[in-house]
């Protein structure tokens, strides 16, 4: 006998803690867990499958899951969403065929039960849904600590999830509980869904679970239905769907024709135009943020591949640098022994030129000197005629005697 256990809840409700609990009575999630991350260390017990395909869904209408308004009889109308519904079916036969009891827990099964519903049903011999309630507040609290949505959504976002699931919270097969006794009292409340579904209580699983799941520190925040009436972004449509989802965690009965149930139905009837157009508008912020997103995204890669070039041209000109510093170094080292040589030759030269100036100076004395000796060698050439005339002159009479007295022989 196949059957399948639907954790049906709006998200940080509890439907973690809640699936994690679920595991005492022998509910199974499969081997293909999404990871615990830094928001639910604990775990998720969400099916990566199941929860690729609800993505898909979303991803029909152009919506996500913290948009509002989600029209899920336009999905259903669309051709994509049977093929999707076809997937789903062999996605959970498979499931089935390998856990007997198998899970499926994902936040935003409330506003995707018109597509899972019929699957479910034709699918496994038995289907039971268990809904965890948190305060309004609380809820929105943790969103905004997580998400960073303003209370308004917050408080808008739980009263579609959760009048989602009153169809099958008021089903035979589904039971309501609270997020605070879970936490408190988890052995009488798991007591209770058992008794309520059918499944046995496995005590060693039950113990470990409130030795090494359930803490205190999982609630951050707790209020009651006064502090709801009196916040200044909730609405009475909001205040009467949770006291009537109270009312069915304590046990009571509701006639579709009675009061208070027929006033929640017209609240979100008379509601729901304005949630879809809040949707559509929801949606349309997204995508114009996205596409600012992505032109950001290419404006950073335009920076980033500028910083890259920007980057590189440093790196050459450092390069460039380095080598003509290399280069400077080599041109000062060879201009400094140029002028050392220059100095060098300079000294040699100013040496000559007073070395030549010195020769200069002692030609010149040379010249006069020689001149001197030219003018007294003239001199002495005269004086030298002159006396050689002066003594030859005896000589020259007597030769001439001679020369008469041998004329008269």
């Amino acid at each position: 006998m196949s059957r399948v256990v639907v954790v049906l809840g709006m998200h940080r409700s509890g439907t973690s803690l809640l699936s994690a609990a679920l595991e005492c009575l022998g509910v199974e999630y499969g081997d293909r867990l999404i990871a615990p991350r830094s928001d639910n260390p604990k775990g998720f017990w969400e099916d990566e499958d199941i929860i690729a395909l609800n993505d898909e869904l979303y991803g029909v209408l152009g919506g996500f899951s913290s948009s509002l308004g989600f029209d899920e009889q336009l999905l259903l109308s669309m051709p994509h969403c049977a093929e999707l519904q076809v997937r789903l079916a062999q996605l959970l036969e498979q499931r089935l065929q390998a856990h007997s009891v198998f899970g499926i827990k994902d936040p935003r099964m409330p506003r995707l039960m018109g597509v899972w519903a019929p699957i479910l049903e034709a699918q496994s011999d038995a289907v039971d849904y268990v809904i965890p309630l948190r305060n309004p507040l609380s809820v929105a609290a943790s969103l905004k600590a997580r998400d960073g949505f303003p209370d308004a959504k917050c408080l808008l976002l739980w009263y579609e999830h959760m009048y989602r699931t009153l169809p099958f919270a008021l089903s035979g097969r589904a039971i309501v509980i609270d997020y605070d006794d879970l936490i408190d009292s988890p052995r009488p409340v798991l007591s209770k869904i058992a008794t309520r579904i059918g499944l046995a209580v496995d005590q060693v699983a039950l113990d470990r679970f409130m030795n090494e799941v359930v803490e205190h520190e999982l609630r951050h925040s707790e209020f009651v239905v006064a502090d709801l009436e009196a916040h200044p972004d909730s609405f009475p449509a909001l205040v009467r769907l949770y006291v009537l989802l109270r009312d069915l965690v304590e046990g009571k009965c509701f006639d579709s024709g009675g009061g208070a149930l027929a006033k929640v139905i017209e609240d979100f009837q008379s509601l729901w135009p304005l949630l879809r157009h809040c949707g559509r508008q929801d949606i349309e912020l997204w995508t114009n943020w996205q596409s600012r997103l992505a032109e950001n995204k290419c404006a950073e890669l335009g920076q980033e591949e500028l910083r890259s070039k920007v980057a590189a041209l440093e790196c050459s000109a450092s390069e460039r640098e380095a080598a003509w510093s290399l280069e400077h170094d080599r041109f000062e080292n060879e201009l400094a022994g140029l002028g050392t040589m220059l100095a060098e030759r300079e000294s040699a030269l100013s040496w000559y030129r007073s070395e030549r100036e010195r020769l200069e100076e002692q030609g010149l004395e040379l010249s006069m000197q020689l001149a001197e000796a030219r003018r007294i060698g003239a001199c002495c050439r005269i004086l030298r005629d002159s006396l050689v005339i002066f003594l030859t002159s005896p000589l020259r009479r007597l030769q001439r005697i001679w020369q008469r007295g041998g004329e008269r022989n």
